[in-house]
């Protein structure tokens, strides 16, 4: 009997780029790599590596309790929480799960952001979870019911919740473009530092008039290559230490907007909830 096929799973190979437009111009870019993890992969991926390990320790490593929503009506496997949370919260079945995001590299990793891909019974990309990390421990997950145009996911908006950056409030809104491709993944993402009213459009947009100013731009732009022991390290070996690289230029450009004199805002306390459902077909709720 042959072994399974990966079919989904990958590295993604690529940069990500940050510009801060207020209250004056800040910019930079590095050099990243992600797995792209089928869910169901996981089991199969792990047997065919020296180097990665599932919820254990290794060079590589993903660990299913760094992700998904702590505690709520959501239990069970990391595949089987997103299902759950899917159908509870948007009433719509899925099929698989795809899940971006940075492993741990010698036991560590800081993912600012991961995201899921979820897809249906016909294999349709339907919804997409953003999943936030700042560095105080705390999460918040935004999820989108999406359309497609033109063989790209429709934009999409909602407003900020979780504290990430001690130099913006928590108000304001975010704008999600993106293409996922087989082969490629292209993500931008604005920050504007007003948001439409609360209530003022049950899809959660964001107000794009004079008065919304764009705050903050980032963009992610990854290509994929086969998972491998090979490509691991040698992608390791080109990018080395990825994840302590990221929580790295997180405070070392902390450090350089501070002396730029940026305003500094305290921290807040956390959301009361950790979840955040937009779309047609959300039933609004959170948990």
């Amino acid at each position: 009997m042959s072994d399974p096929v990966i079919q989904h799973s990958g590295i993604m190979v690529g940069r990500v780029w940050h510009k801060r437009h207020l209250p004056r111009e800040h910019e930079f870019f590095y050099r990243v790599f992600y797995g792209l993890f089928d869910l169901d992969e996981l089991p199969v991926l792990e047997k065919r590596s020296r180097f990665f390990s599932l919820n254990r320790h290794n060079l590589f490593s993903l660990w299913c309790d760094d992700y998904g929503l702590d505690g709520g009506p959501y239990n069970g496997s990391l595949k089987n929480r997103i299902v759950e949370l899917i159908r509870n919260e948007f009433e719509a079945g899925i099929n698989r799960v795809e899940l971006l995001t940075m492993p741990r590299v010698f036991g560590y990793a800081f993912n600012p952001i991961s995201i899921y891909y979820c897809y249906d019974q016909q294999n349709h990309l339907s919804h997409v979870i953003y999943e936030v990390n700042n560095t105080f421990g705390e999460r918040f997950s935004y999820a989108f019911a999406v359309e497609h145009k033109g063989g790209k996911l429709v934009p999409h908006s909602c407003q900020k919740q979780l504290h990430v950056s001690p130099f913006f409030e928590v108000s304001g809104g975010y704008s999600f473009r993106q293409s996922k491709g087989e082969e490629t993944i292209k993500l931008a993402i604005d920050y504007r530092a007003e948001a439409s009213a609360p209530g003022a459009s049950p899809s959660g947009s964001v107000s794009h008039s004079s008065t919304a100013e764009k705050a903050f731009s980032a963009t992610m732009s990854l290509e994929k290559i086969e998972f491998s022991d090979r490509n691991l390290l040698l992608t390791s070996a080109r990018i080395p230490f990825v994840t302590a690289k990221v929580i790295a230029a997180i405070h070392w450009q902390a450090l350089l907007l501070w002396l730029k004199k940026h305003r500094v805002f305290g921290k807040p306390a956390a959301p009361i909830n950790a979840f955040d459902a937009q779309g047609s077909s959300s039933k609004g709720s959170q948990v």
